[in-house]
């Protein structure tokens, strides 16, 4: 009876230890992604050049060029219009 409790507690303890053994991590990988992570890049965009857009009419093939704040105004009011 001994044997069988003994042969399942180490059985237990395989099975907790094992996956601890195989997720510890180095210091030294968590450091560099650390490292990695805190970069902060920075762009610099010209949105000038984004102020006008240029739209296909599906049904006509027509292509219509509108500034890009009057599409999105345009849009937002559609779709609360929509919802309504």
């Amino acid at each position: 009876m001994k044997k069988v409790i003994f042969f399942i507690l180490i059985f237990i303890i395989i099975c907790f230890a094992i996956p601890m053994i195989f997720t510890i991590k180095r210091k030294t990988e968590e450091a560099s992604t650390n490292i990695e992570a805190n970069k902060i890049e920075e762009f610099s965009y010209d949105y000038a050049e984004y102020s006008k857009i240029k739209l296909l009419h599906s049904c006509t093939n027509q292509v219509e060029e509108i500034s890009l704040d009057e599409y999105l105004i345009r849009s937002c009011v559609c779709r609360n219009a929509c919802r309504l």
